[in-house]
């Protein structure tokens, strides 16, 4: 030991003698080895091979934190946490739940106002970063929950790379904690700091003009590195959540009437936005325009990932394009592209594929939206129904008469089946809870179905669309007039054939009446006295079956089961469905039950409802295992 001691010793002075005092403040500091940006990492000095063992003494307290050099606009740092000890206790959680109780290594960096920086950090175990102004537990806390105001808070998984984007508000010592949520979780890492100048279109009165090459597209290379968000709060296009990245601006000429396609592809999670540059740069127009139909926004574009949406401007001129993030410490590189498109059948509104009348026996259509568009970008919710529709859609025109339809979706993706009496009335109509159109979301691999009673005879738009971007994919759409039901009594239930798991029946209790008065199944909010639609259904002995109904938005249901053997009055029919009751007291709520037949039977499934007037349609649906 004393001998290797030596060594250390020996070379660290040789080092010292040969470099200039610059070179030396740049490769050690504390103890810690600082790799200067200009050295071939190919071919490690004695400094990095040594680096795990030199830990700057105090390192693991705030006050302590070992110095670090920026060269050529760069400081790395290898070090670790091994042998550390945890500063806080449990004391430092940065706005979240879970206290960081690892070991910790501080590193002390001097930020510049009006410059930006990039940290990455690569641990060798799972880890976290957490960057404050000022030592102190609460300080401390309030920097790093900042969600990149003051400071900034970043976990990083064992073996990876994860980075941040911050921009300090005054020049000043910063702190950056090398840490973890476990005492067990430790080891090496190496900690990167980069600065940035703003670039010369970070503010939107300085936006980058750009033109259409021969080909009709305009492509650009593009970084939000070095830039800040010029509108804090301001701008949330609809989406929920501000865009408080950094961004940086672009302007290109686009013609009324004409399609554009739209592409980002980021390295950091990424949203761009279109306004009319008629908005002035003033917050709230670009809020107007790139929530609605005079603008557009491409929301939450993965890391790495592409996405593209669909825009037509109303007025010739000049529009912007920011790109932006929805992260206040995402930042990056990316590619933009623009370029004129000829929409296809079937992806915008206005070019809806015409399936005619609906025959006796049904239609059925398969489709896809993953070669789709967003066309509206976020201005359609159905009145708020649902998030905005960002995903991109597929567009159908029916021919109903006015009368019940029934609709049924099979998506592959979280989709939503939209319907409305044309298209610049489509984001109102599937809003309006059956009135003039509706909308029934549909979870990624089951099969959604509803009523809808168009109110006149015409065209209806008929869309399967999401609130995603990334989600898309192919679907089945059957569509069919629908048969009043003729099973509102207890002697002449509609069988139901278990024919696949799960069986769907989509049907509505709106013509019927109530045929036995008194019914309640034990239930504290009966008795039930709306009208009933019965469905007999054969089941086996020892399966388990579960039994959903999902109403309509405006129904309040009540659904309840007993064997078909029963007599059909009231008081042998309530105490027969005692235990195989479900009421959730309000509209739209789903009721469901679980049934396990002692021997093989038939069972009467019956829909009914606490009022008279409480009618509507519903899917019912029968699982087993």
């Amino acid at each position: 030991m004393q001998l290797r001691s030596l060594l250390i010793a020996a070379a660290l002075l040789a080092s010292a003698c040969s470099e200039t005092p610059q070179r030396r403040d740049a490769g050690d500091i504390g103890g810690i080895h600082l790799l200067d940006a200009r050295r071939d990492r190919a071919a490690p000095e004695l400094g990095d091979l040594l680096a795990p063992d030199l830990v700057a003494p105090g390192s693991d307290r705030c006050t302590g934190a070992a110095p670090a050099v920026f060269s050529g606009g760069k400081a790395s740092v290898k070090g670790s946490t091994a042998g550390a000890t945890n500063e806080y206790g449990s004391g430092i959680r940065c706005g979240g739940a879970t206290p960081l109780l690892g070991p910790q290594r501080y590193h002390r960096f001097v930020l510049k106002q009006g410059l930006s920086y990039r940290i990455e950090l690569r641990p060798e175990f799972a880890a976290a970063l957490v960057l404050a102004s000022s030592c102190g537990q609460n300080a401390i806390n309030t920097d790093c929950g900042s969600g990149g105001a003051t400071g900034a808070y970043l976990a990083v998984s064992a073996g990876g790379a994860g980075a941040l984007y911050f921009t300090p508000s005054s020049t000043g010592d910063y702190r950056i904690a090398v840490d973890s949520s476990s005492p067990s979780a430790q080891g090496g890492y190496e900690l990167t700091v980069e600065e940035f100048a703003a670039p010369p279109n970070a503010s939107c009165a300085s936006a980058q003009a750009l033109g259409f090459a021969p080909g009709g597209k305009a492509t650009v290379q593009g970084s939000t590195l070095g830039a800040k968000n010029e509108f804090e709060g301001q701008l949330r296009c609809r989406m929920g959540v501000a865009l408080d990245g950094p961004q940086v601006y672009y302007s290109i000429d686009l013609s009324a009437g004409s399609w554009y396609r739209i592409s980002l592809e980021p390295t950091f999670t990424a949203t761009l936005y279109v306004a009319n540059a008629a908005a002035g740069c003033k917050p709230a127009n670009l809020e107007v325009d790139c929530s609605g139909l005079t603008g557009s926004v491409l929301p939450n574009v993965a890391a790495g990932g592409k996405g593209q949406t669909a825009f037509a401007p109303i007025a010739t001129g000049s529009y912007l394009l920011a790109v932006e993030s929805a992260v206040a410490t995402a930042a990056g590189s990316f590619t933009l592209e623009v370029e004129a498109l000829t929409p296809a059948a079937g992806t915008i509104c206005a070019k809806a594929v015409d399936l005619g009348a609906p025959p006796a026996s049904g239609l059925s259509v398969q489709g896809d939206t993953a070669s789709s568009l967003n066309d509206l970008g976020a201005h359609s919710s159905c009145s708020g129904l649902f998030s905005p529709l960002v995903g991109p859609q597929r567009y159908y025109l029916a021919q109903l008469k006015q009368g019940t339809y029934q609709l049924a979706l099979k998506p592959s993706f979280a989709a939503l089946l939209l319907v409305g009496q044309g298209c610049p009335t489509l984001p109102i109509d599937c809003g309006s809870a059956g009135l003039s159109g509706l909308g029934l979301a549909v979870a990624a691999g089951k099969t959604g179905a509803t009523l809808f009673s168009a109110p006149s005879a015409g065209s209806y738009v008929i869309a399967v669309d999401s609130t995603e971007l990334a989600a898309a994919g192919p679907f089945t759409l059957d569509l069919r007039e629908h048969v009043p039901p003729q099973n509102g009594g207890c002697g002449a239930p509609k069988t139901l054939p278990l024919a696949s798991n799960p069986t769907l029946e989509v049907a509505s209790t709106g013509p019927l009446a109530n045929d036995l008065v008194g019914v309640s199944c034990g239930a504290t909010v009966g008795p039930f006295a709306g009208p009933q639609a019965y469905h007999r259904v054969s089941l086996k002995a020892n399966a388990t079956y579960t039994i959903e109904l999902e109403p309509e938005p405006g129904f309040d249901p009540a659904l309840y089961a007993l064997p078909a053997a029963t007599a059909c009055d009231a008081a042998a029919v309530s105490a027969a469905c005692q235990g195989l009751v479900s009421d959730a007291v309000g509209v739209g709520i789903k009721e469901k039950l679980t049934l396990t037949p002692p021997a093989d039977g038939d069972y009467l499934v019956v829909v009914d409802s606490w009022s008279p007037s409480e009618v509507g349609g519903f899917t019912l649906s029968i699982a087993w295992k």
